[in-house]
């Protein structure tokens, strides 16, 4: 038996052996392991044969396994979706090319530009769908959250991570917050991280997404500050403006729209005491800046008109169309501003005496720019009831103020919650003001050197309470 020395036998062995019984072999070896997978490969030959005939007559399947995939690039696949939506005013491209196709090479290293995106993708897609608002809010809740704590965070605080998350929120303010700004937007922030980032930027060593983010945000807080001339531009603005700044991809002779003439301008319209020779400047060359424009308007978008079907043209043409509108769309509110204010310093000067009539002119052309971008709604169109809001405050004219109204508020009827017209009504407090005092100072008239601005209380009944930032 297996397990029992060959010296003894087993006790059934012993027992017969002594019985005189012959043994039966109990304690013999029996079994052995016998190799199966010989006889197994040939079940499975035969059985294989039987698949393959059936083959023949069956219909065939074919079976789709899961592709390997995280969080991260399943994001990136939904933010490509949005780039290459083809809807005219749907375009993610319209936004800042530059930095919408670069954010997804730039996701997983910050939590709050993750998350931002992320809010984005979302507010994205309720106002082209109207769907998922709660969805929508609740992502732009949790970064809000983040970027929080980031700009809490000595080493995050002044990246270009941190400045594209406030950017992307404000973005989504605009797309699903708006009932909300009076709680206060993030301009402030924006300004406070640009103050940083400006100090500690490699100004030898800055990439191309650094650039054109740099460029959006100084557009956007340059004319956020005529809006809401209670923010106040640090000296972050004369650096980025500068020789080591960011270069702006605009034709050389246009003039107005360059970083540092913005800025010279908005010294000068915000100046609490005439600045005759800034303004007689910025009037010459947004005089010339209109000539070239129209210029190029018609020589290149002649043929557009508000009826073309844009979706028949090649893309480049209508890249240069709303390019070359949207430039126009920028210069014209300055045109209207600094002609208005120059009125005021020229009162009696025969050389200027076609002031009210160029100023009618530039209103009339903003209120054509209005008809001719509608095919862009309402993405391309974001920054067109502002610039509205300026012709609203200077014209005198009861027909083109009427006019002027009615497109503001149609543009705002694109966002939940959308309304200019406080800022509007803001924008002509502040600017007859400042001519007045202006004219009064051209008249010898005893005025004080302080900026006239209005008091908190005032500002909050124009435009509501809260112009601060909610995250700072």
């Amino acid at each position: 038996m297996p397990g029992v020395p060959s010296s003894r036998a087993c006790k059934a062995c012993r027992a017969q052996k002594k019985l005189n019984i012959e043994c039966i072999g109990a304690g013999q070896k029996r079994f052995k392991f016998v190799a199966q997978w010989s006889n197994q490969e040939e079940e499975s030959t035969s059985t294989s044969k039987q698949v393959a005939k059936k083959r023949d007559t069956a219909p065939s399947i074919t079976l789709l396994l899961p592709s390997p995939a995280n969080e991260t690039t399943s994001f990136t696949s939904a933010w490509i979706d949005s780039i290459q939506v083809e809807k005219l005013g749907y375009r993610f491209g319209m936004l800042g090319p530059q930095i919408m196709l670069e954010i997804p090479k730039r996701l997983g290293h910050s939590d709050a530009l993750d998350k931002a995106a992320h809010a984005v993708v979302s507010a994205f897609t309720y106002i082209r769908t109207g769907q998922q608002q709660r969805e929508a809010y609740i992502k732009y809740g949790y970064a809000l959250k983040a970027l929080r704590l980031a700009l809490q965070d000595p080493k995050q605080g002044a990246t270009s991570h941190t400045l594209c998350t406030i950017w992307m929120l404000m973005l989504c303010q605009n797309w699903i917050g708006r009932p909300e700004i009076k709680y206060g937007t993030h301009v402030a922030g924006m300004f406070h991280v640009m103050n940083t980032f400006a100090e500690t930027i490699n100004w030898h060593d800055y990439d191309e997404f650094d650039a054109q983010l740099i460029i959006a945000s100084c557009y956007t807080m340059i004319m956020e500050q005529l809006s809401n001339p209670g923010v106040t531009i640090g000296p972050w603005l004369s650096k980025f403006g500068g020789p080591q700044g960011p270069r702006i991809y605009i034709p050389e002779e246009i003039q107005t729209i360059r970083i540092k003439k913005m800025e010279q301008i908005n010294k000068s319209l915000l100046s609490p005491v005439p600045d005759r020779i800034g303004i007689e400047r910025a009037y010459h060359d947004v005089h010339s800046d209109i000539s070239i424009l129209r210029r190029q308007i018609a020589e290149y978008c002649g043929n557009i008109t508000p009826d073309t079907p844009f979706e028949t043209l090649p893309p480049r043409v209508v890249q240069i169309f709303f390019g070359l509108k949207i430039r126009y769309s920028l210069v014209l509110p300055y045109a209207i501003m600094i002609i208005y204010m120059f009125i005021a310093l020229t009162p009696n000067e025969a050389e200027f005496k076609t002031l009210p009539e160029e100023l009618a002119f530039c209103v009339e052309e903003l209120l054509d720019l209005a008809k001719a971008l509608t095919p862009f709604r309402p993405l391309g169109t974001e920054s067109l009831p502002p610039s509205l809001s300026v012709a609203w405050a200077t014209t005198d004219d009861v027909a083109k103020k009427a006019e002027t109204q009615k497109w503001i508020v149609e543009y705002d009827s694109d966002f939940v919650g959308g309304n200019t017209m406080p800022v509007a009504i803001w924008c002509k407090k502040w600017i007859t003001g400042r001519r007045e005092k202006w004219l009064a100072h051209y008249a010898g008239e005893v005025q004080d050197t302080e900026d006239c601005e209005v008091t908190d209380a005032e500002l909050e009944a124009t435009l509501g309470p809260g112009r601060k930032c909610c995250i700072l």
